[in-house]
């Protein structure tokens, strides 16, 4: 049985991360770098979203693409071939945004963010064989990021 792959282009998900980016708070380039510590998951992440404040479209690059790493690391198993396929081209359409940047962050490390919100109960009940869900759950995870991550540097003030 054959496969048949969705192609989509890079414009298309950016258009769709850029149609909520402000409902889930991810409209300006702050970045709680400060409140990782050393050698936790997701510093390098952290730190290329820091150097890109000012380009929102390689932040919801950076966003997409470790939120598409993760979920095929973590999750691969109830990713079904075709949601595999999608998955794995949105990452490779995203990275290719700040690849000269992200060559030592896509390689060694097992996880790009630090922590991941969406469990696989979640994950399991939705039809990830469409793009929009997929940019969707990366926007929430990306929003839930920074707000765990202000609230902690908010708490050490």
């Amino acid at each position: 049985m054959e496969v048949r792959r969705t192609e989509i282009q890079w414009e298309t998900l950016y258009r769709e991360w850029e149609n909520y980016a402000e409902h889930f708070g991810l409209d300006t380039g702050d970045v709680c770098v400060d409140s990782l510590s050393e050698g936790t998951a997701g510093l390098m992440t952290m730190r290329l979203l820091a150097k890109y404040q000012e380009n929102p479209e390689v932040r919801a690059a950076i966003w997409l693409a470790s939120f598409c790493r993760d979920v095929m690391q973590d999750y691969s198993y109830l990713l079904n071939s075709r949601a595999y396929q999608l998955v794995n081209q949105i990452y490779f359409l995203a990275f290719d945004l700040f690849k000269e940047d992200g060559l030592a962050w896509s390689s060694h490390l097992s996880r790009l963010q630090p922590k991941l919100f969406i469990s696989y109960r979640i994950l399991e009940g939705l039809d990830l064989t469409n793009y929009q869900s997929i940019v969707e759950l990366a926007m929430l995870q990306a929003s839930l990021t920074n707000q765990f991550y202000n609230r902690s540097l908010l708490s050490r003030v």
